[in-house]
């Protein structure tokens, strides 16, 4: 894919960053960071929805993290159990 040229102003703090870098390095330096931010921010909204669920009496003695925890490993164990049948 072709890269993109920007042209925009940083904060000092921030170009200083930047200009540390070596020269053919730059580009990659601002796009790990743009997409790293992207992934924190993706983690954040995420964790903010965890967080407005409501807990649930009644269905599972489990508290939330368990049941998350439980439904991850049964997933694991699905895959697995898919790639050891298609061998």
């Amino acid at each position: 894919m072709p890269n993109r040229q920007y042209t925009f102003s940083l904060p000092d703090e921030a170009a200083t960053l930047i200009d540390a870098q070596p020269k053919s390095a730059k580009s990659q330096y601002v796009a790990d960071a743009l997409l790293l931010k992207a992934q924190l921010d993706a983690q954040k909204k995420v964790l903010a929805l965890l967080d407005e669920i409501e807990p649930q009496k009644g269905a599972s003695d489990k508290d939330s993290v368990a049941l998350i925890q439980d439904a991850r490993n049964t997933r694991a164990q699905q895959l697995i159990d898919n790639r050891h049948a298609d061998e």
